[in-house]
């Protein structure tokens, strides 16, 4: 009996500690997800802040810098007709 009861508390304490494991990887995975998530709207910002500069800039000084932003993202060249005029 009694080498039966410790081999349960063996199993029990088994299962506890891997119901840790996955509440712990559950909990960092939706860190993860959120901080992913955070990077890519603080990128999305800094893209539009980006975009609206160059906007600015081409109003300015009445120059075309339409493949400015393609360039520092490693794109070649735009295919959108330039909207100055």
């Amino acid at each position: 009996m009694d080498h039966l009861s410790k081999g349960h508390m063996d199993k029990s304490s088994e299962e506890s500690l891997e119901h840790l494991q996955l509440k712990y990887t559950e909990e960092l995975l939706v860190k993860m997800e959120n901080l992913q998530k955070r990077h890519k709207e603080e990128q999305e910002e800094l893209e539009r802040e980006f975009l609206k500069n160059i906007a600015e800039l081409e109003k300015k000084y009445n120059v075309d810098l339409g493949n400015v932003f393609d360039k520092c993202h490693g794109r070649q060249g735009s295919t959108e007709p330039s909207s100055s005029s």
